[in-house]
């Protein structure tokens, strides 16, 4: 080109940039600037920044960008500061994208979006949700990309009276009609525990794409509604949407909580045939876990030996975890050598071997297990349930006596206790872990789960018949999953 002006050299700049070709960018950036014809400009800084999205660290070239994007005075430029947070939030920079953003002081949507979005991204959900407050403190009114990943905070977080507001909000403007917006929304009632709600937030939607039917087919899968899944996948195909291996992980999912083997293995053996499309990692693992929950440890076994791909660590710990369930010892003891000799710093591999144990009351075996973790400075990962109940987000651990109601929450939970005995429940110590003591002690034990002791808590502070949402960081057990039931029966109140 005999004359180069501004655009041309930001849209091969921006070329480079998005081919994942940075040096090449950089070194056009400074060729740019060597010529001193032009000067960088609000489009040139941004084309090269998206070249960070592609690099596997953040070099130091791409923080020097940022030391000349202030020389230059174009941080507060809304476009410059909008992808300077993206750049620091896409390379896991938190920091640096919230000092960017303060440093921009703008009021500018797009800039906000991209810092609530890089809140979401480095796990600071509750950050997000701050953010939002801030801004409607400025009057700066959100956009579609807003609420959607808003949505996905509150899913997260399980902050379902936070996510009303929102939803409330955001209903009053025409960004609500997005798809992607009601897309989050039925993701954001789901992970609540509220499918009820997700299942209108999808009725509403007036063309649902696949990500549409995605998400409410996993949503029903979440909630161990396979036939209405099913459905869904029927209503999908006759409106001539084509499933993709997001649907198809879904389905698996469904059929895989509800223990139904036939339809997961039919649905698996079609999904090239019928559908094109090729299973990945996910959808073999899905079916390992369907055939290791039902029971069929050897089929899964077998299946897994027959995978295509590689197996993984993750999977054998899948037949592992079934092993106790299911009191298959002999081949629990294979599993955990093969998963300790290739993770031997992986504490899940010794917490579940020792379940193992636990569960046929092996208490010498369980010991050494805990000993040998001791030994190598392993530690289990803690058990605790949360409670949100007035907008307010309630923890508890196993025996946790930090709350301050924690003596009337004691006193409930043994209230219910007594209760729930009367009406036939049987509490099951195969799921404790204590060994010392006759069974009296190892029952005592179950009482103080976590997730007991946030039931406990709702009823305390709630009135009959409302719905109490309990989250756990890890699977609930057996015996907490039957006191559940007996809870609610006792009580009137639901759960999820």
């Amino acid at each position: 080109m005999e004359d180069r002006n501004a655009f041309s050299w930001n849209s091969l700049i921006r070329g480079y940039s998005l081919a994942g070709q940075k040096e090449a960018a950089l070194k056009l950036f400074q060729e740019m600037r060597k010529e001193g014809i032009l000067s960088p400009d609000r489009f040139t800084l941004p084309a090269l920044l998206s070249g960070a999205v592609h690099a596997g660290t953040l070099d130091e070239e791409f923080r020097s960008l940022h030391s000349y994007i202030i020389k230059v005075g174009l941080l507060m430029d809304p476009f410059v500061a909008t992808s300077l947070i993206a750049m620091y939030s896409a390379r896991r920079a938190y920091e640096e994208s919230k000092m960017a953003f303060d440093d921009a002081n703008s009021v500018d949507v797009g800039v906000w979006s991209s810092m609530i979005t890089a809140s979401m991204k480095n796990e600071e959900g509750e950050k997000a949700l701050e953010l939002f407050t801030e801004m409607l403190d400025l009057e700066i009114k959100p956009n579609r990309f807003i609420f959607s990943t808003l949505f996905t905070a509150c899913g997260e977080l399980s902050a379902l009276e936070i996510g009303k507001q929102i939803h409330g909000y955001c209903s009053k403007s025409i960004e609500f009609s997005d798809n992607a917006t009601q897309n989050s929304l039925i993701n954001m009632y789901s992970n609540c525990g509220m499918i009820e709600e997700a299942m209108k937030a999808f009725d509403l939607i007036k063309k649902p794409n696949v990500i549409s039917y995605n998400s409410v087919i996993s949503a029903l899968a979440q909630h161990g509604l396979p036939e209405k899944a099913s459905e869904q996948f029927k209503r999908m195909k006759l409106h001539d949407l084509a499933p993709d291996e997001i649907t198809i992980l879904s389905l698996l999912t469904a059929f895989n909580h509800a223990g139904l083997v036939k339809e997961g293995l039919k649905l698996f053996s079609l999904m090239e045939d019928k559908y094109m499309i090729k299973a990945t990692y996910q959808h073999h693992a899905s079916i390992v876990d369907l055939l290791a929950r039902a029971g069929e440890i050897d089929d899964s076994i077998r299946f897994i030996n027959e995978m295509p791909l590689k197996p993984e660590t993750s999977v054998w710990r899948i037949v592992l975890g079934a092993c106790s369930k299911h009191q298959e010892i002999e081949i629990g003891k294979r599993v955990a050598k093969m998963l300790i000799e290739e993770e031997p710093l992986q504490a899940a591999n010794y917490v579940l071997l020792a379940n193992n144990y636990a569960r046929v009351e092996k208490w010498i075996e369980a010991e050494k297990i805990k000993q040998m973790m001791n030994a190598r400075g392993l530690e289990k990962d803690a058990g605790f349930s949360w409670i949100e109940i007035n907008r307010r987000i309630q923890r508890f651990g196993v025996q946790d006596k930090s709350h301050p109601l924690s003596e009337d929450i004691y006193k409930r939970l043994h209230e219910l206790i007594n209760k729930i005995k009367a009406a036939g429940y049987v509490p099951d110590i195969s799921f404790t872990t204590v060994q010392d003591g006759g069974d009296d002690t190892r029952e005592e034990s179950l009482y103080y789960h976590s997730e007991k002791l946030a039931f406990a808590y709702g009823d305390l502070l709630t009135n009959e018949k409302v719905k109490l949402r309990i989250m756990k960081n890890i699977r609930v057990c057996g015996d907490c999953h039957q006191a559940y039931m007996h809870f609610s029966l006792i009580t009137g109140k639901r759960f999820c």
